[in-house]
């Protein structure tokens, strides 16, 4: 029996590269029901709709007290950018 290779097309989730962006990964990973979410994937591509989304956000208020303005999200649907937002809020109230 003989293994395939991926394709070279098969990329592979790009990886967090702080624990900011690994909570926030974990936390759209289970709002979406996908075994992992890379930080650059756009949520609306892996079948985020605006009520996975809100949902999203909603968490990431709770955990790191930040408002997400929906406009500049749906232009940049990724973890890296609710990250950012994140780090940026948790920076100003050190």
């Amino acid at each position: 029996m003989t293994t395939q290779s991926p394709s070279a097309d098969a990329t592979l989730p790009a990886a967090p590269r702080s624990a900011v962006e690994a909570e926030i990964a974990a936390m759209a990973a289970e709002v979406l029901g996908l075994p992992t979410v890379g930080v650059e994937d756009n949520l609306l591509d892996l079948g985020a709709a605006s009520l996975e989304l809100g949902q999203i956000i909603v968490r990431v208020r709770q955990r790191y007290g930040v408002e997400v303005r929906m406009v500049p999200f749906f232009d940049t649907p990724t973890v890296a950018y609710l990250a950012t937002l994140a780090e940026q809020a948790t920076t100003r109230t050190s």
